[in-house]
């Protein structure tokens, strides 16, 4: 049954998860948002600050303070199945005991409940044990079915020339030594590939599995290294492959790369192996989880992507059987893949993702002895000894007494007495956001795992929902604050221009000034001229009027003249 929840506590939630407690100042986020958990056991928190990839202004660290039981696979497979009991004990990827029976891990996951909480094409989940990856949408799970599709690794001592048996494939492996390299055969197959002279490494190829076989039939991706060499023969090793496909859904297709899991190697394997060739295979295995992320990020669209992450974990229980060089090699090799991995998703999902790496809690030394039968790490069986339980309590233990069935479980929440300290929440914020950060503030798991099941349709509304809507509202805010900006910008390039009219208007009356004193200067020159011109034209008038009179009585008076003297 899906519950409502309080719309005000799920957005607080949200909240809490997209922001933190931080003082968000200003963003711009045009993407879609979405979560991405990367749950990673054992994750290493000093040595990922130590790579410098972290950024101080983007990156918040919760310590999470663990719950029983303190098992590494249980709380991923809460989060999947939120109906998942006590009475489920998971044993590893692929396997879980009920009723102290054996099964196979996904049979003990309610795949209903899982799509009815997680369904759809809003989660993705990539390498989750327990999901079936063929009724849920979108899934990744190379531990689902892997009986008889899982070629295991092994290593081969082979002379040159010579051939030996692989009863898995029933074929012969030939390695022939040629002018250009040595050259491996699988004779049955009618497969022959070089190795690379500098890596000593086959490329990848498929070969077509027929059925009769311990391996299903169909198409598997095979790769081989040599691992040490002499004079007359090499040792070849394969790292395993699981078939191209029946542990991814159907929307994705096959999967056309070896699919190295180093989590599945047992014990004494991993101690025979030469250091170079378990080096090799957890790159390959880095290699692995990489490629995961990549077709899951590239064929989809999701809102959640829940993603376990096996190699911290796997890395704790390899300390013990490698030198102190191989162990900080591998421990290098493993931080530098899952700061990939989240560039990765960052790549393929955009920067306004939120990414989450989560470790449930982590291992120290010691722990101490109940004196109950151990049902699972932290969860005890008390049902025959229900003295122990008051003496526990007299001890100062602070306990929860569960019944399952006719048994009577007792948790242990003291988890420092028992050898364990806090876990980790690595939440790596959407780029943009300038916040002021609250560093190293502990929550409890119960919180925080149900902070991230609020993304599911566990809860109505989803902490997703309301993300998306608040999100998609910052979008037209966004654009309507754009386009008011953009208005603002016409109307100063407007008053910018009204403006430089108006000063050129300014200049021009200037000049009109200008030119009209001139006008006036001119116009009284011109009158002036006119004046010495009438004048001019009066003294010439006088003066030609003063010639013809003169002239006129000098006539007369010559007339005169000349009329007496004649």
């Amino acid at each position: 049954m899906i519950r409502a929840f309080p719309l005000l506590v799920v957005l607080v939630i949200a909240l809490s998860l997209l922001a933190g407690g931080a003082l968000v100042e200003s963003q711009n986020l045009s993407q879609t948002m979405r979560l991405i958990v990367i749950y990673a056991p054992g994750a290493d928190l000093n040595l990922l600050n130590a790579t410098g990839a972290l950024n101080a202004n983007s990156t918040v660290v919760e310590l999470v303070r663990p719950q029983p039981p303190y098992d590494y696979l249980y709380h991923l497979l809460k989060l999947v199945d939120p109906s998942l009991g006590l009475a489920t004990v998971v044993v590893n990827e692929t396997t879980a005991l009920v009723d102290n029976k054996p099964v196979d891990l996904a049979s003990s996951v309610n795949q209903s409940f899982v799509n009815e909480v997680w369904g759809g094409n809003f989660t993705v989940f990539i390498g989750v044990p327990g999901v079936d990856p063929n009724s849920t949408a979108m899934s990744i799970n190379p531990y689902f079915n892997i009986t008889g599709n899982y070629i295991p690794p092994q290593l081969f001592t082979v002379d040159f020339n010579g051939s030996v048996y692989w009863s898995a494939l029933n074929t012969s492996i030939v390695l022939t030594n040629t002018s250009s390299g040595l050259a491996l055969n699988l004779t049955n197959y009618d497969v022959v590939q070089q190795f690379d002279n500098k890596t000593l490494e086959t490329p990848s190829f498929a070969v077509s599995v027929p059925s009769g076989l311990n391996v299903s039939q169909g198409i598997y991706y095979l790769k081989f290294k040599i691992v040490s060499i002499s004079s007359n023969k090499a040792t070849l090793f394969f790292p395993g492959t699981l078939k191209s496909s029946g542990w991814l859904n159907s929307f994705y297709g096959s999967f056309t790369e070896p699919a190295v899991l180093l989590e599945l190697y047992p014990r004494d394997l991993i101690k025979s192996l030469p250091l170079d060739a378990l080096v090799w295979a957890y790159n390959q295995s880095c290699r692995f989880y990489s490629t995961l992320v990549v077709k899951a990020t590239w064929y989809t669209s999701g809102g959640v992507y829940l993603m376990y992450y096996p190699l911290f974990q796997r890395l704790s229980a390899l300390k013990s059987l490698v030198d102190e060089k191989t162990y900080n090699t591998l421990l290098n090799m493993t931080v530098t893949n899952v700061l990939s991995i989240v560039n990765d998703f960052r790549t393929f999902l955009g920067v306004n993702s939120t990414v989450v790496v989560y470790s449930p809690f982590t291992v120290v030394a010691g722990g101490a002895s109940i004196g109950l039968p151990v049902v699972q790490p932290g969860v005890y069986d008390a049902t025959s000894s229900p003295e122990t339980v008051g003496s526990l309590v007299s001890q100062g233990y602070s306990l929860d007494v569960v019944r399952t069935g006719t048994r009577v479980l007792v948790e242990v929440r003291d988890y420092s007495k028992l050898g364990y300290s806090e876990g980790l929440a690595l939440v790596l914020r959407p780029a943009g956001l300038n916040q002021t950060l609250a560093l190293g503030s502990v929550v409890d798991q119960g919180v925080f795992e149900t902070l991230l099941l609020s993304y599911s349709r566990l809860y109505y509304p989803s902490a997703s929902a309301l993300v998306s809507t608040g999100f998609q509202m910052q979008g037209y805010i966004d654009n309507l604050t754009k386009t008011v900006d953009s208005l603002r910008t016409q109307v100063a390039s407007l008053n910018e221009t009204v403006n430089v009219l108006l000063v050129n208007a300014g200049n021009c009356n200037a000049s009109v000034a200008n030119l009209t004193v001139k006008l006036n200067e001119y116009e009284s020159r011109i009158g002036q001229a006119e004046n010495m011109l009438n004048q001019a034209r009066l003294y010439v008038t006088m003066g030609l009027a003063a010639v013809v009179v003169l002239n006129v009585g000098l006539y007369v008076v010559l007339r005169r003249g000349l009329k007496y003297a004649g």
